[in-house]
């Protein structure tokens, strides 16, 4: 019913956990998509390790082709019902695909339906929650992307520009708002990775994108010139916030202020367990 694709870039720290949170899961009639985008650092042989089992499968031509090019080649290699987004530096709520899975069953008209997420650190630590928690179901205008699970058959036409990097998923969203079904549970079902000290990187590397687009007279024509050259603006200018908080060492206040939900205390020590379940050996 599922495919759940993990592309993967020297991600040695984290890709184990991101596996293991896949085999934890309580849904098991899943294939696994592991693509290697051209690590150096031992990654690829992590995923070896899972090489064995049958739901498995292992992409590595070597080659940096980057995030989006991924995407779309493991979008045409799912054949099953369901495509679920994952970064290899994320982990899976033990319930997130049979909670995704039900939702989709149910509500045929959906075509792409994300979650919210508890967010942690480095060192998985619990930080924040990203939207307030409930059972209630919600129109999106855009997701946190590893958490999306979508009908396969939508996203084989609704492709990720490659030419998009870091901003490819602001991208689909934004050209196919008006022909799809777009709906997040508030429920979190992703523990969400936020390491500072990059921030202002992946906002500059966004603009440079945007900017690019903008300026190609073969790009991407879903796109107005005037919407890719004020997204390369934005993209620009919270790069310099996030270099500047980071310069004064605040930058972990921006990152914070993204958090709209609250756990009270019993709550985090729910969400704890359910990591560490997440994570456990296999």
């Amino acid at each position: 019913m599922i495919t759940v694709g993990i592309p993967f870039f020297n991600d040695s720290r984290y890709l184990d956990m991101a596996i293991r949170s896949v085999f934890n899961q309580s849904y098991q009639d899943w294939i696994l998509i592991l693509i290697d985008d051209g690590s150096t650092d031992g990654s690829l042989d992590i995923a070896y390790k899972y090489n064995d089992d049958p739901r498995v499968k292992i992409v590595s031509d070597r080659l940096n082709k980057k995030l989006p090019a991924r995407l779309n080649q493991m979008i045409d290699m799912a054949d099953t019902k369901y495509f679920a987004r994952m970064d290899a530096d994320d982990i899976m709520h033990p319930e997130r695909l049979a909670i995704q899975l039900e939702i989709l069953e149910n509500n045929p008209d959906i075509d792409v339906l994300g979650t919210n997420a508890y967010t942690i650190d480095a060192d998985n630590n619990i930080t924040g929650l990203r939207q307030p928690s409930s059972n209630e179901i919600i129109t999106a205008h855009g997701f946190i992307h590893p958490s999306v699970m979508a009908k396969s058959s939508w996203y084989k036409k609704n492709k990720y520009d490659e030419a998009a990097v870091r901003s490819e998923d602001t991208l689909l969203w934004g050209g196919a708002r008006q022909h799809s079904v777009f709906r997040t549970t508030r429920q979190p079902l992703m523990f969400y990775r936020e390491v500072g000290g990059t921030y202002y990187k992946k906002y500059w590397i966004k603009s440079k994108a945007f900017l690019y687009m903008a300026i190609d007279s073969a790009s991407d024509k879903r796109y107005s010139k005037y919407y890719l050259l004020k997204e390369s603006v934005l993209g620009l200018l919270k790069g310099v916030t996030y270099l500047a908080f980071t310069v004064l060492g605040q930058e972990d206040r921006l990152i914070r202020n993204r958090n709209k939900g609250v756990l009270s205390a019993n709550q985090a020590n729910y969400a704890i367990q359910l990591l560490k379940a997440a994570i456990a050996g296999v």
